[in-house]
């Protein structure tokens, strides 16, 4: 908890909120990727970076290279 509130204490700090855009961005992310189940909180992740201007989202997790809309980096590799 101390480190989140340290995050929120950054002047630099923009939380992302879902919207209706971003619903509308689901809709069509999760038809084109065919998601369903537990990817569908993947896909609203995605849906609201992007409503939000995000274009590279920084994760570990592979299961987000389904979603070719926005780059994905894994932030533990080097880039080369």
């Amino acid at each position: 908890m101390d480190q989140i509130q340290a995050w929120r204490e950054s002047p630099t700090l923009r939380l992302l909120l879902d919207s209706g855009n971003s619903l509308d961005e689901l809709g069509s992310i999760v038809c084109e990727a065919r998601v369903e189940g537990s990817l569908i909180h993947d896909a609203r992740i995605v849906a609201c970076c992007l409503d939000n201007g995000v274009s590279e989202l920084w994760t570990v997790d592979r299961d987000f290279s389904r979603f070719p809309k926005i780059r994905t980096r894994n932030p533990l590799q080097s880039v080369s």
